[in-house]
């Protein structure tokens, strides 16, 4: 081998381990997101402002972080993170102000899934392995108190998908591989199914409409395809919202409420919507390259939803998606692998 050719291959090798990927990207502000991002290749916390060279990397070490959430404009993010990669997360509140950590969860031995924070800030819902057992129980906790309160202990297989003002829970629960039910957890504990079917269906995503009297799922229960219903949670009257002969992989509603954010899988492709919820038969695609989506998150004035989108042709980067479809780069990312300030573009 040539020193020439051992030259390009180093080269080669360089520029394939210094790829870095973006994603999981969730507003905390105004003008404000967080995101996971391996530039020092290990997954941490970033957060700036789009479009600036203000970012500032939030987490370092060896440990990864594997999930983000937050409540949009809260100013605070719950990760979650293991040790060694042995899957089994625990869950740190990170004020962004401050900069204070508080670990959520300290049991080593056991596993811990977040799945949202309220939409005020003052609590969130996560499984952990601690049923009689093994199967996972649902958890509330309230983030400033620290303090974890059982909502469905033993559970099994089950997710959170939601939680309202009043403290209602939309979660469902996986019978099979195939199957899984929707339930309505009331703020006394108890609970009741919203949708259950013969055949077997999924529950992809769930979420209270605005007024809460409603709850817009993602479901195959309809049809060949999972689609976008909407369920009374009174009666259990459904209706379906949205039907794209493909099936919705994500949804997101828009803080206020009046509007969605919906991504098709076509020939394993995301093809992402916008819509007012009064006009979701005539929605905005917006115009990404060939790609997936990996998370829809609306900003606080409820008018852009960021999104991680992987390129066939390239990593993960974070875009900007508008209501009226316009698509623009958050400009988060900087050529120089192990920088922890300046992520404008």
């Amino acid at each position: 081998m040539t020193d020439a050719t051992s030259m390009s291959l180093d080269a080669l090798a360089e520029s394939i381990f210094t790829v870095r990927f973006e994603t999981m990207p969730v507003w905390v502000a105004d003008g404000q997101l967080a995101w996971l991002d391996d530039r020092d290749g290990v997954m941490h916390l970033f957060t700036g402002e789009p479009g600036s060279a203000g970012g500032t990397q939030r987490t370092s070490g060896t440990e990864r972080i594997q999930s983000l959430h937050a409540a949009t404009g809260s100013g605070s993010v719950l990760v979650g993170t293991d040790a060694g990669g042995n899957e089994r997360q625990q869950l740190m509140l990170i004020d962004l102000g401050t900069g204070e950590r508080s670990m959520l969860t300290t049991q080593p031995d056991r596993m811990h899934e977040p799945f949202l924070v309220s939409g005020d800030g003052a609590s969130a819902l996560y499984r952990t392995n601690d049923g009689a057992s093994g199967e996972f129980s649902l958890y509330r906790v309230d983030l400033a108190s620290r303090e974890s309160t059982c909502i469905w202990f033993d559970a099994g297989q089950v997710r959170a998908h939601a939680i309202d003002a009043d403290g209602r829970i939309l979660a469902s629960l996986l019978t099979s591989n195939l199957d899984a039910d929707l339930y309505l957890i009331l703020p006394d504990g108890t609970r009741r199914p919203i949708l259950q079917t013969i055949e077997e269906s999924w529950v992809v995503d769930a979420a209270f409409t605005a007024n809460g009297t409603r709850a817009l799922v993602l479901t195959n229960a309809t049809g060949e395809f999972v689609e976008l219903v909407s369920i009374d949670l009174d009666t259990g009257a459904m209706e379906t919202v949205v039907s794209a002969g493909a099936d919705i992989e994500a949804m997101s509603l828009s803080p206020d409420g009046q509007a969605i954010a919906w991504s098709v899988n076509r020939d394993g492709y995301s093809v992402v919507h916008v819509a007012t919820m009064d006009n979701v038969g005539s929605p905005t695609i917006a115009e990404l390259p060939d790609g997936v989506v990996d998370r829809l998150s609306w900003s606080p004035d409820s008018e852009i939803v960021a999104l991680g989108w992987t390129p066939v042709d390239g990593p993960s980067r974070i875009q900007l998606v508008k209501r009226d479809g316009t698509v623009t780069p958050a400009g988060v990312s900087t050529l120089d692998k192990g920088t922890v300030t300046g992520v404008g573009p």
